[in-house]
């Protein structure tokens, strides 16, 4: 499988503790940015400008953070690389202050012809994990996305009822295209792992907006489902325990950007 990230303006810390743990399971990560990169060992840059960019007119131009627009234009570049790809291997992407547990080619026998990405609410999708396994539709997700971004701001805001954000477009759009991964006990789930689309990493690490460790956040997908029957325990790797069961957690997305203190360990 490809492992795919991306980032626009100065790289981070976090982003080379997320590189180089993809590298302890995998010998080749490629990363999409418009800085001066070389390539590595086992790292290989993709200059932005290789790909047009997409037209989004004003779109988020009232948003001072440029997280919103690299976000959304994230979309685009992604599905340039997945078309890219020779022989259709699967592109696995995911934020870059994410943590993978496990070797991603343990997922390969389980896959089939589908887009798979993390649900984080009920009407939102976040790029927490996600393997791309169908060309098709992913060109397909990317076309109606842009469709819907080219209406503009406002009113994509009415038309989508909630802040009007990646995840949410991506939701919105969705119409049987995503095929979610399992983040909670009772999802149908033939990997045997849990995904953490961001909850699962707010809780153990809390996040940047001041929340502590132990955070839940009663809106996302899996927060909703949380109760006193459930534990998440970080030990070498996380983990859920649900009714006395233990559930394997493939990855976290740290929020804080922490990921330093997961990187370290031999997993």
């Amino acid at each position: 499988m490809k492992h795919f990230l991306f980032h626009l303006g100065p790289i981070p810390q976090h982003l080379k503790y997320c590189i180089n743990n993809i590298l302890k399971y995998n010998n080749t990560v490629t990363l999409c940015t418009d800085q001066e990169v070389l390539d590595g060992v086992g790292l290989e840059v993709i200059n932005v400008n290789k790909y047009e960019q997409p037209a989004v007119g004003s779109f988020f131009s009232s948003k001072s953070n440029p997280l919103w627009l690299r976000s959304l234009l994230r979309i685009h570049y992604l599905n340039e690389y997945v078309q890219s790809v020779d022989n259709n291997d699967p592109v696995v992407h995911f934020d870059n202050d994410v943590i993978c547990f496990y070797d991603v080619n343990e997922l390969s026998n389980k896959l089939e012809q589908e887009i798979y990405i993390t649900p984080h609410k009920e009407t939102e999708y976040a790029f927490g994990f996600s393997i791309l396994n169908c060309k098709e539709k992913m060109n397909e997700l990317t076309s109606r996305v842009f469709e819907l971004v080219r209406m503009g701001e406002q009113m994509v805001g009415r038309l989508t009822g909630d802040e009007v954000h990646e995840m949410r477009l991506l939701g919105y759009v969705d119409n049987g295209l995503i095929k979610k991964l399992p983040v909670f006990p009772g999802d149908k789930n033939t990997f045997n792992f849990l995904f953490d689309p961001s909850s699962y990493g707010q809780f153990i690490d809390g996040t940047p907006n001041g929340h502590l460790p132990g955070f839940i956040d009663k809106q996302q997908y899996i927060g909703s489902r949380l109760d006193s029957s459930c534990s998440i325990i970080y030990k070498d790797k996380p983990y859920l325990y649900k009714e006395g069961k233990e559930y394997k957690i493939f990855n976290l997305h740290i929020h804080t950007k922490n990921l330093f203190k997961y990187s370290s360990n031999e997993n």
